[in-house]
């Protein structure tokens, strides 16, 4: 945003020198001390550790250099001698870094919006008694206004270059006419003055055009720096919980990827909008002087013809652009979702469903993108024959109107201005038109995203609650402790009351709601709306928006304003304390999370007040009761920790996600790991803590994943520990350790508040309990009061009942750790995914080991690099494939056969090539024209000639601009569509081994290429070839003298050509790769928004998404600098070109060696000027074509992934439509591996399940319960061995007749955004309404739908976030009820619901599969023991199969398991297991007896 030259560049280093100073400071977030981490987190931006990558060329760079673009040229010589790699490429200036960009935008925006409230203050005391009429006058904020302003005094220099570059075009014009008129009269001696006069102009033409062309590519650079960076930052701000943002991911990834692109082509053409006009005044003057009044109709018919008609396609292409962009985010969108319920969607078989909604909107999309290609066809074929048919208006009217005469120096004289006059009107102006019409559609998009409510800052509101507690301990304490009447709860207070300074949290009438947010409104300035939505927030909607704070509104007002808000909590007082475990329980729905992310500040707060009182220093109280406190860490313990119910994984190492950019802390974190249980799971890794998890976390099971987040939290080791059920996920000996070693051992023990929401009551009974009921405190004290309070609604728990000596506990798990170790080679070779589908981070959950073996096994230096940079990438097969060199030829192949095959192609290429001669043809015939005597210039011949070639020529170029942007747009349909059927048929592994933000890439970035780019450069770079070749080819045919430079150039354009496109090639790539970090990036934010900023981890994202950002910004940069080194050569060719011509020429004639006809040398020189500007472009186009070919090759390689077996087979139509009707499963010898090159996960598996039974799945994580589950649905394919149902091989089954026969319930339920409630349950559209209210209300989700807005026909926000994790899985409960299938599989289905919950669930199971088949993956043995038959697995083996009381009295494996769960849980279980069986016994002597 700076200045470009050397003084500007050095005057904005020093303005930055402050800021590095302060942000090194913050650095230490971003740095890992460990020997695995520490040479990639502690990277800085590069501006801040410039020995990373080489100095940036252009500063050191000396006046020469920079004046003849040489300082890029040693980058370029690297791509001569190999590939150019990421660590190649230069340093960027400060100017270009991310942060600079960012804080610069945010200050521009700040200023805006402070100068309107500023504004509106004065205007408002003018109308304090007028509210109406103030509101009317209100002055809104423009980011628009903004932005130009500071474009124009931020490179203000541009604009003397461009007055020179038009005073010189117009005399280079005019001293044309003169050289020609010399040749006509050789008596005299000026022609070397003309054409030295000449030469000098095109010198300055020639510096200005690639100076004034840098700086504002440059400026449209750090402009899509600046707002990429900063919608990166809002989406660290936006609201989690508010739904009428529209801040969906696809939205935002169009944003970040196709509106900022509009930046570099608003940047480059709208200074043309204020000279086109000035230059074509000045051109004017100049033609009619030398032609008379003729010209001035010629410039009218221009002016007032032409440049209206491009007025209106630009208005028209903005519209369109408008249009696209909006349906661009739905198809973007709907892949988004296809991607991230990948597995509920093959599962389903709801494949061709979605393929025909991206298909719908792709459809509509192309529909309007053809509609904006046809106003670029006619702009097109306007600017190609707009000075052809101006000159000819006037020629005619000079003629025959005013009766002049023609000279050939008069012509090429008026048809070089008109030139001139024509690539600035319909060229340069249009496109400044077009530029700044899309920016504008564009910046208005972008506003709106900045405008959206974001959630309050909750270190500032910490701040402000500190700040009352003095007020608030006198008006809060009192109310705050009105329900705390329970027994166990009083006698834990009364030992608390007495310092009320051990209260760390405290929530006083607390009203929170679901959609409210605050309301920072364009007027009103930040300082005033930060705390709006946390105070008193019963003032008049419309006064809040206004910034002001009112009390005392009536009761009518304040229930107008919450008529329309969805309650999420009411009238909640709840004190925490330090060293306190604070247990939330209650029913699905009942408010639970609500409550936490109330806590945490996600969830704002409409009425009441939560004080936070967090003491930083508290780690000190209790050194001495506690082993912990020797440890030498950096944190200093204070704030609030966040561990979240659906666990949020980022894509990288384990130790990068547990210590998520705090200090490396190699004590601590060990106790950490060890009481969450993972170090078992690091045994299993290939490489512990440093194995790559990938994106959403998909080398992990539901178990770990949880196991990691609740391992983060604690490592952060704050004041508040908030935990949302963590224990669901786990089983019963993990659990106990996670609860004795975790929440209480390293948290409560050690001075800690802990908020513990969870279904687990056995662990409850010692702790304070806060019973909620649809969003209220029901009751505040001991487990036995809470659930008398529920009044039946759940169902009691015993206490757990294992030791709580956690030194116990550690010595057995030590023991049970040495026997780990022993068998951890078998497990590490076997164990297998544990299944879950979820919208954040589903995951396949293949075996750790097995992922991990192909992710790093060619990668040996793993272990010294474990913590890759995001800048580099980590080192696993999610990393993206370059393919330096050469695009390969069946790539465009490929893309021929899709614009329609090769006979296509050809039409195209000669349609170019006829029309560009008979334009050429009828340029000569002007020349012609002009010598012919007066008399016979008005003959009806030539003019009958004339205006027939025009007329021609005008029909060619707009034949050939529909036809070609039509068969281009038919390409990239084709393209897009087989990418995305080959997406949603892949396989599994590919979305496991693909970041989705990789794939949402190719479906908008690189499709957006294919869209609107590559057609543009195709058509522009084939129309001017053709214009180079017709002018070099007329100018060696007539002046054949010319042939004595040409070699010589030629071989220089061939050097030039040669090291430019081996090295812009790859910079194209790197620049590619480098994107789809960043789109990463802003996906893990948004998913992942809660849990960052809860654990205050903003700054470190902010760091990381810089550090990506710069990356891109380095290889963007250095393709612009080659861009322009090439470009100044190319064009400094046709300028050598053009000047030999000029001296030689009267060279020549002067000397008699050759006699030159006028017509000649002015058709000659007046193409040659063409080609001045021309030549260069031609040659960048064919290289930017080139490196638009990567999108396409990309696009390409996703058309072509690996796809699964067929959905549908001729044998299917054979099958019996009843199948399978029994549901009997017959597992033999069954043999599966993930992928070729792992080890087996299921080894010789053998079982039957007989028809109408139900089967527990159990054992230990990686046992292969999930491979088992995957298997039956062929998401993996059986190497060996086989499954029938009903004596069917499924093999032998099309996958949608298999999986539309299987009902599946997942572990981590996946709800489809954009879609109703009823389309999520019935996507088909093939049950009733009375079907779907019956399927709601059996898994008793029909009162909490009927209290939605509309009921049924609701939507579902993104992620399925309007509702709770619970209420997901019970949807997902009603969609398998609705299907009926013979066979149901279970997997953790109700981990997150409460017993009661869960029992009434089961009884709906038995009524609505009362005679199928069900196969229940379970952690928790009480929700499979009263099943009729346990399978038992262990490394990839069936340990034990048979009935949970023959398993028992075997005392294997399955009696080891249930003695886990404690003396009490265990005798409960047997007690469970031993009546059924009697029951079973009795039932079938009965039968026998009858």
């Amino acid at each position: 945003m700076v200045l470009d030259g050397t003084t500007e560049e050095k005057i904005t280093e020093e303005k930055a020198v402050q800021e590095q100073q302060q942000q090194q400071q913050c650095d230490v977030g971003v740095q890992q001390t460990d020997d695995h981490h520490h040479h990639n987190d502690d990277r800085r931006p590069p501006h801040d550790d410039a020995t990373l990558y080489p100095p940036n060329m252009m500063s050191n760079a000396s006046w020469f250099s920079r004046l003849i673009f040489y300082w890029p040229y040693p980058l370029l010589k690297k791509g001569l001698d190999g590939p150019l790699s990421a660590s190649m490429l230069p340093e960027i200036l400060t100017a270009d870094t991310s942060k600079y960009n960012r804080d610069y935008f945010e200050k521009l925006w700040e200023t805006e919006k402070n100068r309107c409230h500023h504004n509106n203050a004065q205007g408002g005391q003018n109308h304090q008694s007028k509210n109406q009429k103030r509101q009317q006058h209100l002055l809104k904020p423009s980011l628009h206004r903004a932005m130009l302003i500071d474009f124009f005094t931020s490179i203000w220099y541009v604009q003397p270059l461009m007055l020179a570059a038009a005073i010189a075009k117009i005399v280079q014009a005019v001293f044309l006419g003169y050289l020609i008129e010399s040749f006509e009269n050789p008596s005299g001696n000026n022609g070397y003055i003309f054409a030295g006069a000449i030469v000098v102009c095109g010198l300055v033409i020639l510096f200005e055009h690639h100076h004034v062309f840098f700086i504002t590519w440059r400026k449209g650079m750090q402009l899509r720096v600046s707002c990429v960076a900063t919608i990166y930052q809002k989406s660290l701000k936006l609201s989690s919980t508010h739904q009428e943002t529209n801040a969906s991911t696809g939205r935002i990834m169009n944003l970040a990827s196709n509106d900022v692109e509009r930046f570099l082509l608003a940047a480059l053409f709208i200074s043309h909008l204020l000279w086109s006009p000035i230059q074509s005044f000045a051109i004017l003057v100049v033609g009619c002087t030398q032609i008379g009044p003729a010209f001035a109709i010629g410039f009218i018919l221009l002016i007032f013809g032409f440049v209206p008609f491009q007025f209106y396609l630009s208005n028209r292409f903005a519209f369109l652009r408008s249009k696209i962009a909006d349906i661009t985010d739905q198809r973007v969108n709907f892949v988004s979702q296809a991607v991230q319920g990948s597995r509920v969607m093959k599962m389903s078989g709801y494949e061709y469903r979605f393929l025909d909604r991206i298909m719908l909107w792709r459809l509509k999309e192309v529909t309007q993108i053809a509609k904006a290609n046809r106003l670029k066809a006619i702009n097109e074929a306007m600017f190609f024959s707009c000075n052809i048919v101006v000159s000819l208006t006037i020629f005619l009217l000079h003629v025959f109107a005013f009766g002049g005469i023609l000279t050939p120096g008069i012509v090429y004289t008026v048809f070089t201005l008109v030139n001139i006059l024509q690539l600035e009107l319909t060229k340069h102006f249009s496109l400044g038109v077009m530029g700044v019409s899309e920016v504008y559609v564009s910046i208005t998009r972008i506003q709106k995203f900045l405008e959206f409510p974001e959630r309050p800052d909750l270190q500032q509101l910490n701040y402000n609650n500190n700040d009352s507690n003095d007020i608030m301990d006198d008006n809060e304490k009192g109310d705050s402790n009105v329900h705390d009447d329970g027994d166990a709860a009083s006698d834990n207070n009364k030992n608390n009351n007495s310092n009320d300074d051990d209260i760390v949290i405290s929530l006083s009438n607390v009203d929170c709601y679901w959609n409210y947010i605050q309301q920072a409104t364009a007027a009103t300035p930040p300082a005033t709306t930060e705390l709006l939505s946390i105070t008193d927030a019963s003032a008049d909607a419309s006064k809040i928006i206004e910034g002001k704070k009112e009390k005392g509104d009536d009761q009518d007002t304040d229930n107008s304003v919450t008529s329309s808000l969805i309650p999420a909590l009411s009238d909640i007082n709840l004190d925490l304390r330090r060293g306190q475990l604070t247990c939330v329980i209650g029913t699905v729905g009942s408010g639970k999370s609500a409550l936490l992310q109330a806590v945490v500040g996600e969830l704002p707060v409409y009425r009441g007040h939560i004080s936070r009182r967090y003491d930083n220093n508290n780690n000190n109280n209790d050194n001495n009761n506690n082993k912990h406190h020797h440890r030498d860490h950096h944190h200093d313990g204070g704030g609030i920790a966040y561990a979240a119910q659906d666990p949020w994984i980022m894509d990288g190492t384990v130790r990068e996600n547990v210590t998520m950019g705090l200090p490396f802390s190699e004590e601590w974190y060990n106790e950490v790991i060890d009481a969450c249980g993972l170090r078992m799971d690091f045994q299993i890794f290939l490489h512990g803590d440093s194995t790559i998890v990938g994106d959403r976390g998909v080398q992990c099971s539901g178990g770990q994943r949880s196991r990691i987040g609740l391992a983060r939290a604690i490592y952060r080791d704050s004041d508040v520990l908030i935990a949302d059920d963590p224990l669901s996920a786990v089983d019963a000996k993990v659990g106990r350790q996670i609860y004795h070693e975790a929440l209480l051992g390293l948290c409560t023990r050690r001075g800690k508040c802990v908020l513990l929401a969870t279904h687990q009551h056995q662990y409850v009974h010692d702790h304070p309990c806060v019973l909620l009921l649809n969003g209220q405190i029901e009751c505040l004290g001991s487990y036995t009061d809470c659930i008398d309070a529920a009044g039946g609604r759940l169902s009691v728990q015993e206490a757990d009942d294992i030791l709580e000596d956690v030194d116990d506990l550690a010595m057995e798990e030590s023991i049970e750790g040495d026997v780990i170790m022993d068998t951890s080679s078998k497990i590490s070779a076997s164990c297998d995914s544990t299944f879950s589908s979820g919208n954040k981070d589903e995951s396949s959950t293949k075996d750790v080991s097995k992922e991990i073996v192909e992710v790093q096994e060619d990668h040996h230096d793993t272990k010294d690099d474990a913590a890759a940079n995001v800048v580099d990438e980590a080192t696993d097969d999610s990393k993206e494939n370059n393919t330096s060199g050469v695009v390969q030829w069946n790539t465009y192949c490929n893309y021929i056969q899709a614009m329609g095959g090769f006979w296509t192609a050809a039409f195209i290429l000669l349609t170019f090539c006829v029309t560009q001669a008979i334009a050429i043809w009828t340029i000569i015939t002007f020349g012609q024209w002009a010598e012919l005597p007066q008399e016979e210039q008005g003959s009806v011949r030539i003019l009958g000639l004339i205006i027939g070639q025009v007329f021609l020529a005008i029909f060619l170029s707009t034949f050939r601009a529909f036809y070609c942007f039509d068969m281009t747009i038919k390409a990239s349909k084709v393209l897009h569509d087989d990418m995305a059927k080959a997406v949603l048929r892949a396989r599994i592994a590919f979305f496991d081994t693909n970041p989705m933000g990789r794939i949402l890439n190719r479906f908008s970035a690189d499709v957006g290429s294919n869209d609107d780019q590559l057609p543009q450069t195709l058509f522009d770079f084939t129309v001017i070839l053709f214009i180079v070749i017709g002018a070099v080819f007329t100018t060696v045919i007539t002046l054949p003298f010319v042939l004595i430079v040409l070699p010589p150039l030629i071989y220089y354009f061939i050097v030039v050509r040669r090291i430019f496109v081996s090295s812009t090639r790859e910079l194209k790539r790197l620049e590619g790769l480098a994107r789809s970090p960043i789109f990463s990036m802003m996906n893990e934010a948004l998913s992942g928004i809660a849990t960052i900023r809860a654990n205050d981890a903003t700054s470190y994202f902010t760091r990381k998404f810089e550090l990506v950002h710069d990356s891109h910004t380095r290889a963007f940069f250095s393709y612009i600098a080659c861009s322009r080194w090439v470009g100044f050569r190319m064009d400094a060719i046709a300028f050598l070109l053009m000047s030999f011509v000029c001296f030689l020429s009267v060279l020549f004639q002067m000397q008699g060696w050759f006699n030159i006809d006028p017509a000649i040398l002015g058709l000659s020189i007046s193409m040659l000027l063409q080609l001045a500007s021309a030549f260069q472009w031609c040659i960048r186009q064919s290289a930017e074509i080139v490196n638009q070919m990567v999108s396409v090759e990309r696009v390409l390689a996703y058309g072509k992934v690996e796809s699964e077996a067929p959905l549908t087979l001729e044998s299917d139509k054979l099958l019996d439509p009843s199948w399978p009707h029994e549901g009997a499963i017959d597992v033999k010898d069954l043999g599966v591996r993930y992928r070729p090159s792992l080890p087996l996960a299921l080894n010789g598996a053998s079982f039957s399940v007989p028809s109408g039974c139900r089967v527990g799945v159990v054992g230990r994580t990686g046992s292969g319960k999930s491979t088992i589950v995957q298997t039956l649905f062929r998401l993996l394919e059986a190497e060996c061995g086989s499954i029938n149902i009903d004596n069917i091989n499924i093999a032998e089954v099309g996958l949608h007749r298999l999986r539309t026969s299987i009902s599946v319930i997942p572990q981590v339920p996946t709800l489809f955004s954009g879609c109703t409630v009823r389309e999520n349950l019935d996507l088909f559209g093939i049950h009733s309404e009375e079907a779907i209210h019956m399927a709601l209300e059996k898994s008793h989700l029909s009162e909490a739908i009927a209290e939605l807005p509309k009921g049924i026909n609701s939507m579902v926000s993104e992620g399925g976030t309007n509702f709770s994790v619970g209420q997901r899985q019970l949807l997902c409960l009603a969609r398998a009820i609705l299907s009926k299938n013979k066979i149901l599989i279970l997997d953790e289905a109700t981990a997150s619901v409460d017993r009661r919950t869960d029992q009434m669930l089961h009884e709906s199971l038995h009524d609505s599969f009362g005679d199928a088949t069900i196969i229940a993956v379970a952690h928790r043995l009480d929700t499979v023991i009263d099943h009729d038959y346990i399978l038992v697995l262990g490394q990839g083996e069936v340990l034990e199969f048979g009935s949970p009381a023959e398993l028992l009295r075997s005392n294997g494996p399955f009696s080891t398991m249930v003695d886990d769960t404690g003396e009490i849980s265990s005798k409960d279980l047997r007690h469970r297991a031993f009546r059924r069986s009697s029951m079973r016994q009795l039932r079938s002597s009965s039968q026998e007896n009858l």
